[in-house]
Formats: C-alpha cells, structure tokens, sequence
C-alpha cells in the first residue's frame, strides 16, 4: 500500500497535522522506519546572507526532522528493536566548502543531532542511521542559479560571478539518485545497519579531507 500525507517542514502545524494523520493510519502496527530526506540549500557568503534565509535553511534541514523524530517516536517504539530511523546527510556535513556554510551548517548540526539520539535511542531498541551523499542529481542546485547576482555588490562579487558555471559542472559530474539505494537498502534492511554510509565515488578523498 502508498499512503501520502502532505506536509510543510517549515511549518510545525503543519508537521503534526500530518503526524496526526499517519499514526491513525498506523494505528497499532508501529512504524518500522523514519526517513528523513528533504532539505533544502540556502547559497552565499556567510556575511551577507539574509538571517531569514538561514533560519530557514535550519528549520527544515534540522528543526523539522527533530520534531518529525519526536513525532513519530512512539510509533516507532513499537517496532523496536527492528525500527530505525535514517538521516539523509551530506558530505558537507564532514566538511564545509566556501559559499553554501549555512547548508553546510545545517548538515553539520543534524550529523551532531543523529550521533547523539543514535546513542540515546539504542536505550530503547532504536537505530540511527546517516547516509552521507555527495552531489546528487536533482532541482536543489538548480534553485541556487542567479547567485552571482544576488552578491554582485558584496566583496565576493569576483568570487561568485561564476557560480552558475560551477553549479552547472557540478551537476554535470553529479552522481544519479540511484546510487543510493545500496545503502539505503542495507540500512533499511540490515539486523545490524552501520552508523554512517559514506556515498561518494571518491571515498577516499574524503576520508582524508576529513579524517574519517
């Protein structure tokens, strides 16, 4: 069965709305599996990006998937010690390149988030996951485009002018969603999942930029 709920993750009425809704639909069964995925990119020079743009950026990378954790606990309860929880991170979440720090921050405090009820849930029968994806194909850059304009005034103007140029290489080089479903798969299938699946062709590199 395909049961949707709509909801707005900025919104936590709207997010309980729509809690409301699946734990009728739930009812007794429990739930085996909360997957956070949804995230958003707020682009630009941390001195000058507007507050309001990276408390959204928060909201709905970080605040949402807490209070949808929190929402969903109970149900969850009762699927222990099968149920698991899996956290769509990023590898800008293990480091932080120049121009997207409030994304990067926002990934940065979920990875922070996930380590800690990783530890707290395994009290109660419930595993934490991270899946930590390089660039992905998908609109999320694409709503990025027209950067350079935005900061034309800034004293990054030089820096950001190109930016279209580089979103477009980087979507070029991009890795197809497909990629991952292993680890999605595994994480969701697996009696033992791991804390963390890395999702990068050059797992290496970032190993050793990172210190993994």
């Amino acid at each position: 069965d395909f049961y949707a709920v709509a909801m707005s993750l900025d919104s936590d009425e709207s997010i309980d709305q729509a809690f409301l809704q699946l734990h009728e639909y739930c009812d007794d069964k429990g739930l085996y599996a909360l997957i956070n995925n949804a995230g958003i990119v707020s682009a630009g020079p941390l001195s000058h990006i507007g507050m309001q743009e990276v408390r959204q950026q928060f909201q709905v990378n970080v605040m949402a998937p807490l209070r949808l954790v929190q929402c969903c606990f109970e149900l969850l309860r009762r699927q222990a010690p099968q149920a698991r929880i899996i956290n769509i991170s990023s590898v800008s979440g293990l480091f932080a390149s120049p121009f997207i720090g409030a994304y990067a921050g926002s990934k940065f405090a979920l990875e922070g988030l996930s380590d800690s009820l990783r530890r707290e849930l395994a009290l109660v029968g419930i595993r934490v996951v991270l899946i930590e994806p390089g660039s992905i194909r998908s609109p999320i850059w694409q709503k990025q485009l027209g950067i350079g304009h935005r900061f034309s005034n800034s004293p990054y103007a030089a820096y950001v002018t190109s930016a279209d140029e580089r979103i477009a290489a980087m979507e070029r080089e991009a890795q197809g969603p497909e990629c991952l479903l292993p680890s999605l798969l595994h994480a969701l299938e697996s009696s033992s999942p791991r804390a963390r699946y890395l999702v990068h062709p050059k797992k290496w590199l970032i190993r050793l930029l990172v210190h993994y």
